[in-house]
């Protein structure tokens, strides 16, 4: 029991996070439910992205790959596409490396 409850405290999540690990299985459900409209979930502020610099962007003088601005209520999450291409390569590398992928 204190291996598995060590092990519960110490997870792929992080130190003592076994409340992230719910908030990863409600994440999971709520991936099965019904569009809504206003919610896009990491698709939020596609809408309005666009390749490239935007002039926000060109001003700071920065060349992102790409821009996304609006009003404060967007809650734009394209800012995570980054982590997730990344993560998605770590997964890819890690599968090459073991002779899977």
């Amino acid at each position: 029991i204190r291996i598995r409850q060590y092990e519960d405290f110490f997870n792929t999540s992080g130190l003592a996070t076994p409340d992230d690990t719910i908030a990863y299985e409600d994440c999971q459900v709520g991936n099965q439910a019904t569009v809504v409209e206003w919610n896009q979930g990491y698709g939020r502020g596609l809408q309005v992205a666009r390749q490239g610099a935007d002039e926000y962007a060109e001003e700071l003088g920065i060349e992102p790959l790409t821009s996304a601005s609006g009003p404060f209520r967007m809650q734009d999450e394209t800012v995570f596409h980054g982590s997730y291409a990344a993560w998605l390569g770590f997964l890819h590398s890690g599968l090459k490396a073991d002779g899977l992928g």
